[in-house]
């Protein structure tokens, strides 16, 4: 027993590890530009882009006789990601308006005698004929 004992290896011993490499340090310049010049090329890119947007709504609801409002304005860009996007959205929204003109009888609105106006009027009229409180 103690020979097979003895025979067998000892554990083996934990292999050296090899020290961690340097981290590198952070790049501080990029293509020759330093952070501060990059990230004033990106704010500018960004401020570029959604002046594209702005002019892209603007001519798509000219072409398409869409009148803007901001909250219009805003459900468009926030539904859109390209002006391509913001295009097609607006010819959409042309597509949905009503060919018919609003109605601008007024109904039922009654008059210092409290006698009804308009088509609501007339309809109440020949339903039930005049009544004039007097």
């Amino acid at each position: 027993l103690e020979k097979l004992v003895n025979s067998q290896p000892a554990t083996p011993p934990t292999p050296k590890r090899d020290p961690e490499p340097p981290t590198p340090k952070e790049p501080t310049e990029l293509g020759g530009f330093n952070l501060e010049q990059i990230q004033a090329m990106a704010a500018e890119n960004k401020a570029r882009a959604e002046q594209d947007r702005q002019t892209a709504l603007t001519t798509a609801a000219k072409e398409n006789g869409i009148k803007l409002d901001d909250s219009l304005s805003a459900m468009v860009l926030n539904s859109s990601k390209t002006p391509d996007d913001i295009a097609a959205n607006i010819k959409s929204l042309a597509g949905l308006k009503t060919s018919a003109q609003p109605n601008t009888d007024p109904g039922f609105s009654p008059d210092g005698k409290h006698t009804a106006q308009g088509v609501f009027g007339d309809a109440l009229a020949d339903t039930f004929g005049k009544n004039n409180k007097e």
